[in-house]
Formats: structure tokens, C-alpha cells, sequence
């Protein structure tokens, strides 16, 4: 019985210290991606990165969090750059628009630390893979 004790009292301990862990890699991230006035309201765009929720049109969308599929229907969060497009389920959504603050980026990495910018450049700029509208259009007809 003592033993089980102990045994739930580490369960907890580790899984507070876990949730310790997880905050402490989102505050980080958030205080490298230097949030903007911008970022205080919804839905959380910068200038670098557009931010819109909208409903999947198909399955298919993998979210860039959990890495599970997207099905058609589901509620998405869709973070858009110059060249990039990162769709999420909604509650995996870390909300906070530049991608590092996600806890399981690639930034969070030590093996990828070099690999990255410290932050998103101060605009999404023009040249070849320029368009002339950013975000999910979910009412798009597919073709």
C-alpha cells in the first residue's frame, strides 16, 4: 500500500514536472519569436506570418504538431508564410503565429539549433512564389 503511494506521488511529481518542462519550452520559444502587437490579437498574425482558421475541404492536411491526418470537416489552423504552409488541429494550435513557439518544432531541437533563423524575417517580401493573397480559403472550389 506504501508503495503505491510512493508510486502515485512520482506519477505526479513527474507529470507536473513534465508540464514544468513543456511551459517552460513555450515561454522560450515565445520570448525568441518576439511577439508583436500584432500577435495579441486574434488570430494572431505578424507581418512574416498569416494566421486563419477555417474547416479541412478534404483529408489529406497532415497537422505539423502531432502529425496525424487531417480529415475532412475537421477544424483547422492554417499558418501561412512566403513559401510555406503549416496546417494544425485546432487544439494543437500553440497560438502564437511565428512556428517556433510550437513545442514540438524542429527549433526545439539541439540537433537542429543551426539550421534556423533566431526569428521570422520583418516581411513576407515579393519574388517568384509570391501570390497575391495569404491565408486558407475554405471555401474554395477544388477543381
Amino acid at each position: 500500500m506504501n508503495q503505491t503511494v510512493a508510486n502515485n506521488n512520482n506519477n505526479d511529481s513527474s507529470a507536473s514536472l513534465q508540464h514544468l518542462h513543456n511551459e517552460t519550452l513555450r515561454n522560450s520559444a515565445a520570448s525568441v519569436a518576439s511577439p508583436t502587437p500584432a500577435d495579441q490579437v486574434a488570430p494572431r498574425s505578424s507581418d512574416y506570418w498569416t494566421i486563419t482558421k477555417g474547416v479541412a475541404i478534404r483529408t489529406g492536411f497532415c497537422c505539423r504538431e502531432c502529425k496525424k491526418v487531417i480529415l475532412q470537416g475537421e477544424n483547422v489552423t492554417v499558418r501561412d508564410g512566403r513559401k510555406m504552409r503549416f496546417f494544425y488541429h485546432e487544439g494543437c494550435y500553440a497560438g502564437v503565429s511565428d512556428p517556433r513557439a510550437q513545442p514540438n518544432s524542429s527549433f526545439q531541437s539541439v540537433r537542429f539549433k543551426s539550421a534556423f533563423q533566431s526569428q521570422a524575417p520583418p516581411s513576407k517580401g515579393r519574388g517568384k512564389w509570391s501570390v497575391s493573397q495569404y491565408g486558407y480559403n475554405d471555401n474554395a472550389k477544388r477543381k
